[in-house]
């Protein structure tokens, strides 16, 4: 569960670029070379465009349930 938290607050950066992406093209699919375009080795794992989203919030709630 921990895994699946950090992997989704890490690519929450890359998430939000991708929506952006969507939104100021008039294609509603983009091919797998316009999308792996967006990753950037640049940018560090966890900076401060990161953040908990839904998913994270949700993966929480199934791991309090279970437990």
């Amino acid at each position: 569960m921990l895994g699946a938290i950090i992997g989704d607050v890490a690519g929450s950066y890359y998430e939000v670029l991708e929506v952006k992406a969507i939104r100021e093209s008039s294609l509603k699919r983009r091919s797998y070379e316009d999308r792996i375009k967006v990753l950037d080795n640049s940018v560090s794992l966890f900076d401060d465009n990161c953040s908990c989203t839904d998913d994270s919030i949700l993966t929480m709630a199934i791991m309090d349930a279970i437990i």
